[in-house]
């Protein structure tokens, strides 16, 4: 009997990863709108209070072979292949509590940049994801 629950429990996630497949294979679901969904909630959830707003940048390293990079671009030094995300989340100064996301990017590498990082434009600049996430 128990392992009938238990492999019930399993059938229920996979029903799970399977619907939400279909959600971000939608042509209409955008990682833009994915965004976009996130600060709504966080801004009902920050009023009134005194808010941390933090911001860190993640690589997202996926194992793949050279006829499977599905569009993943170089991250770290290069060696590795997948996508960075660069999130603001929103904190409760007095309790340290999460509020949620407020914003953010997700993007891949389109290969490695050759001109020099003092000879280029802030907006051709990775490090332009801290102000424009602020904004």
């Amino acid at each position: 009997m128990r392992q009938d629950v238990c492999l019930r429990q399993l059938g229920g996630f996979r029903a799970q990863e399977v619907r939400f497949g279909r959600f971000l294979a939608n042509p209409k679901v955008t990682v833009e709108c994915l965004i976009e969904s996130w600060s709504p909630g966080t801004a009902e959830a920050a009023r009134g209070r005194h808010v941390l707003a933090i911001q860190d940048s993640r690589e997202f390293n996926f194992k793949t072979t050279a006829t499977r990079r599905r569009g993943l671009g170089e991250i770290g030094k290069g060696g590795g292949r997948g996508a960075l995300a660069h999130v603001m989340l929103g904190l409760d100064a007095q309790d340290g509590s999460c509020l949620g996301l407020v914003s953010g990017r997700i993007w891949t590498r389109q290969g490695r940049v050759t001109r020099a990082r003092g000879t280029r434009p802030l907006t051709a600049k990775e490090s332009e994801r801290w102000l424009s996430t602020a904004e």
